[in-house]
C-alpha cells in the first residue's frame, strides 16, 4: 500500500549522534515521515509543533539534557497514551530501564 506524504505517520527521531539520525531517517522514511533532533530543545519544540509526532524515538544518552528528563517534559505536556516514547540505547542496566519505566 503506497501511501501519499501526508498519510504517513510521523516519528520523531532524537539523537546526538549524526550517523544514528542518519541511520534511522534512512531505515524509516519509506513507510513514515521522520523529523529528526540532536538536542532535548529542538525535541520538545518538534513534538508541540503544529503536526505532532505519532512516534518518538529517544535516545538515553544526551549531552546537556538526558534523555530521562526530556521524556519527563514530554509526560508533562502529552500523555502517555496519545504520544508514545521509546528509549534507544545502548545502555542495558536493570537500573536505567527503571528510571525510563517511572517516567
Amino acid at each position: 500500500m503506497n501511501l501519499s506524504a501526508d498519510e504517513k505517520p510521523m516519528i520523531l527521531v532524537v539523537d546526538d549522534t549524526p550517523e544514528n539520525l542518519m541511520l534511522m531517517a534512512t531505515l524509516l522514511r519509506d513507510r513514515y515521515r521522520v523529523r529528526v533532533a540532536s538536542s532535548g530543545a529542538k525535541a520538545l519544540m518538534l513534538a508541540a509543533a503544529e503536526v505532532v509526532p505519532d512516534l518518538i524515538l529517544l535516545d538515553i544518552m544526551m549531552p546537556g539534557t538526558p534523555g530521562t528528563q526530556i521524556l519527563q517534559k514530554i509526560r508533562q505536556k502529552f500523555n502517555a497514551i496519545t504520544l508514545p516514547v521509546i528509549m534507544v540505547t545502548s545502555k542495558a542496566d536493570t537500573s536505567d530501564v527503571v528510571e525510563c519505566l517511572q517516567n
